[in-house]
């Protein structure tokens, strides 16, 4: 009797205990492979074309691909738009090349972030995508605190007094180096 009763209370926990999705084989992935650098372009024009690739197996659905706002995708690189969507067949998306550029509509600042890759049960893949878009041309400014530099001059063996400059800059790409003259 006790055997009888633990046999069917173990039915019955197996038959209504358990719920969810079950996967006869692996679960679903998205794999993005390859990597961007850093771009740059000036505000009103598109960046240059970079690119990495996608695949996913044992999916369910399509694969959605997001990037964050200012980055277009193509897989052509002809036709870009502010997001895509591979279609999968027979669970599969093959390896599938992704163009990635800035959009000329993009507002100036650095656009930091990920452009992201879902399909139902795969979860969340990354790509990161870092770049800068400028207002125009970088201007610097080198400005002297007193006006025009006084030349130099010390005896031998001692220090000069000390003259003062600033330097700023706006729409840089780089740091600014400044160097004394020999």
């Amino acid at each position: 009797m006790k055997k009888n009763l633990l046999t069917l209370l173990f039915l019955v926990v197996l038959c209504v205990g358990f719920s969810g999705t079950v996967y006869s084989v692996s679960p679903p992935t998205i794999t993005p492979s390859g990597s961007l650098t850093y771009y740059t372009t000036t505000q009103g024009t598109f960046s240059s074309t970079q690119y990495f690739y996608v695949s996913g197996s044992n999916l369910i659905a399509d694969i959605t691909i997001t990037p964050p706002a200012g980055i277009e995708l193509s897989t052509d690189a002809i036709t870009f738009n502010s997001s895509l969507i591979l279609t999968q067949s027979g669970g599969n998306v093959n390896p599938t090349t992704v163009y990635v550029r800035i959009s000329s509509a993009a507002a100036a600042g650095i656009i930091n972030g990920n452009i992201d890759m879902t399909s139902s049960g795969a979860g969340t893949a990354t790509q990161s995508v870092v770049g800068m878009v400028t207002t125009g041309s970088p201007l610097v400014s080198v400005v002297s605190s007193t006006g025009p530099l006084s030349p130099f001059s010390t005896v031998q063996g001692t220090v000069s007094a000390p003259q003062f400059i600033s330097a700023s800059g706006s729409d840089l790409t780089t740091d600014i180096t400044l160097t004394a003259p020999a």
